[in-house]
């Protein structure tokens, strides 16, 4: 009578554990479809240059995140310093460095996170100094957080090494139960155009996933890391030599589904697969009106799919990496 459950998730032995971003700016109040997922993570709350937690909408939207999610899911709050400026002026002043622990700690217990996971970013280049007060502010969380047993994570970018950013790694692995690497975002907007972030193509591109794999495997055990795809891709106009004329515009990969692969639209559309990045890569022409003339934009896209995605995890789990996530619910 009491027939057993049916899982609808296919159990490999291998299937890697997979998480998912949420997005403060993603939440409509509906509930988050988020049963294939291990854990998510809720982006999340930041603090103001007076290092307290800022009442902006990202701390707005707890309670529509608390409300979204089937109880007994495992979730994590993300502690979002993505601004330089910001950083630096926090950094700079330690006095204040427990109070930002502190309130940020009673957040992570009132919602009943089960972990905290800080997303500190910063354009310096290798900077001894910066390094310094980077692992110092480290110390101070990973101690707060362990005398509460609170599971602490820390984000870093997947081009750490290769474009030396202050960061020591192998001291804040030393301070965290995991590290979740950002394996997108290599090719920038304000850059020209390539891949999110290649499978292979250290030739072409400089580096790739394949030695990023091998770079943080020498510093960091397999079973810390977890590495986020991001599920988006740009948009590059550009000149006849390939160069961008302007920023890139990003889009998600529902969007690029609809504009790319379903139907293109444009003239002289081109979609294919690039093996060697494994990603997505478009060229398309369009014609913008100038004056009385038409003139014509050439267009490079890349992005990152499911089969791209599953191309690198097969990749990472054969180096014993299987924990990866997603970035961002409602991409895709």
């Amino acid at each position: 009578e009491n027939s057993p459950t049916v899982s609808t998730q296919p159990t490999i032995s291998n299937t890697p554990s997979q998480s998912l971003f949420v997005p403060y700016w993603s939440l409509d109040g509906e509930p988050i479809a988020a049963d294939a997922y291990d854990k998510l993570y809720y982006f999340g709350i930041t603090p103001g240059g007076d290092s307290r937690v800022a009442q902006e909408a990202g701390f707005q939207k707890l309670d529509t995140f608390a409300s979204s999610i089937s109880q007994g899911k495992q979730t994590y709050l993300v502690l979002r310093m993505t601004d330089s400026e910001t950083n630096s002026t926090i950094l700079e002043t330690s006095e204040q460095w427990p109070q930002l622990a502190r309130e940020t700690i009673d957040i992570v217990k009132k919602y009943n996170f089960s972990g905290l996971a800080l997303d500190l970013e910063s354009s310096n280049i290798l900077d001894s100094g910066m390094i310094d007060k980077i692992n110092r502010f480290v110390e101070l969380f990973s101690s707060e957080l362990k005398k509460e047993n609170i599971l602490f994570s820390f984000i870093l970018y997947g081009d750490v090494f290769y474009r030396k950013r202050p960061f020591d790694v192998s001291h804040i692995s030393s301070l965290t139960d995991e590290l979740l690497v950002m394996a997108y975002d290599f090719h920038k907007s304000y850059g020209e155009p390539g891949p999110n972030f290649p499978l292979d193509g250290r030739a072409s591109y400089g580096y790739d996933l394949k030695k990023m794999t091998e770079d943080f495997l020498k510093i960091v055990p397999s079973e810390k890391l977890t590495v986020i795809y991001g599920m988006y891709g740009y948009d590059w106009s550009v000149d006849e030599k390939k160069r961008p004329i302007k920023p890139a515009r990003a889009l998600t990969l529902s969007e690029l589904r609809k504009n790319f692969i379903e139907k293109c639209e444009w003239k002289d559309c081109i979609v294919k697969r690039d093996d060697t990045s494994a990603e997505m890569e478009v060229n398309y022409v369009e014609s913008v009106k100038s004056g009385d003339e038409y003139v014509m934009n050439l267009h490079i896209v890349w992005f990152e799919d499911e089969e791209s995605v599953r191309r690198k995890t097969e990749y990472l789990n054969s180096k014993g990496i299987g924990s990866i996530a997603y970035w961002a619910y409602g991409y895709f």
